[in-house]
C-alpha cells in the first residue's frame, strides 16, 4: 500500500469540526470526498492528526491515507486535483508519499495551537471570524505571570471539558507564549497532547486575569485544585488555530 501524507489549512467557520459526523458538513468529509473522486471512489481511511472542534481553524493540519500500489497517480496530480475539488476554505499545501508505518495521529510528538484575541474597543470586520473580541485592555504582564505556572507536566483537570473522555488528564506543556502586535494578542501553546477544550479553557482563564476579573496569582491554586469551576470561561472557537503538528 502507498501511504500519502497531506498538509492542509482550513477556515473552520462553516464546519462542524474535522471529524465526520452524520448529517453535518465537516472538513474530513470534504477532503475524503475529494480523495475518493480522484481514485475512482476506492475505499479510503483518512487519518487526521487533530480532531479540531466546530469553528476551529487550521494552518498545519496533517492527514494520511493508504491507497493500493496499482494506483499510480503522482503527488503533483493529487495536489492540483484535491485543491480543485475541495471548497475554497480548505487548501491542500503539500502532498508527499511517506513510510507505510507513518500515522498522522499516533506518530505526533506534540502540537502547537495559537489563540487570537482582538483587543480593541471596536471590533474588526477582518478579524471577526478569526479572533475573540475583548474590549477591555488586557494586562499582558499579569497573564504571562499566570501562564508560567502551566508550563511543565501537570494534571490539567481544571481546564478539561466535562465531555472529555481521556484516560488521564496529565499533559506536558512545553511552552506558552503571549504576544501582542497592535490590537492583536496571540497566545501560543505547545504541548504533547491536549484535553478537550483545554486550550480554550486556559485562554478563557488568562483573559479573565488580564481583565482583572481574576487574580493572576490564583493560577497555581486553580491548576492544583483540579476543579473546572474555579477556572475561567471557555473561549469561543473562532479564535483557535492548529498551527503545527510536531513529529
Amino acid at each position: 500500500m502507498r501511504n500519502i501524507r497531506l498538509d492542509l489549512q482550513y477556515d473552520g467557520t462553516h464546519y462542524h469540526g474535522w471529524q465526520i459526523q452524520s448529517g453535518c458538513e465537516t472538513v474530513q468529509g470534504n477532503v475524503l470526498e475529494a480523495v475518493q473522486s480522484i481514485i475512482s471512489n476506492a475505499p479510503v481511511k483518512l487519518v487526521g492528526a487533530s480532531r479540531t472542534d466546530a469553528g476551529v481553524h487550521a494552518l498545519g493540519q496533517v492527514v494520511n491515507f493508504w491507497i493500493p500500489e496499482q494506483i499510480s497517480i503522482s503527488h503533483e496530480a493529487f495536489f492540483h486535483g484535491l485543491n480543485s475539488l475541495t471548497p475554497d476554505d480548505i487548501v491542500i499545501t503539500n502532498v508527499q508519499e511517506v513510510s507505510s508505518k507513518f500515522h498522522a495521529r499516533f506518530d505526533a510528538k506534540g502540537k502547537t495551537y495559537c489563540y487570537q484575541v482582538w483587543n480593541a474597543k471596536c471590533a474588526s470586520i477582518y478579524h471577526r471570524r478569526f479572533s475573540w473580541h475583548i474590549r477591555d485592555p488586557l494586562d499582558l504582564d499579569g497573564m504571562r505571570r499566570a501562564a508560567r505556572h502551566l508550563v511543565g507536566s501537570h494534571d490539567f483537570r481544571s481546564f478539561q471539558a466535562s465531555s472529555c473522555s481521556a484516560e488521564t488528564s496529565i499533559r506536558s506543556v512545553f511552552a506558552l507564549h503571549i504576544q501582542r502586535r497592535k490590537q492583536c494578542v496571540r497566545i501560543f501553546i505547545h504541548a504533547n497532547a491536549y484535553l478537550h477544550h483545554m486550550v480554550r479553557n486556559i485562554v478563557g482563564t488568562l483573559v479573565e486575569m488580564g481583565m482583572g476579573r481574576k487574580d493572576p496569582n490564583m493560577m497555581l491554586s486553580i491548576l492544583t485544585s483540579k476543579d473546572r469551576t474555579l477556572a475561567g470561561v471557555t473561549a469561543p472557537a473562532q479564535g483557535l488555530f492548529l498551527v503545527k503538528v510536531h513529529y
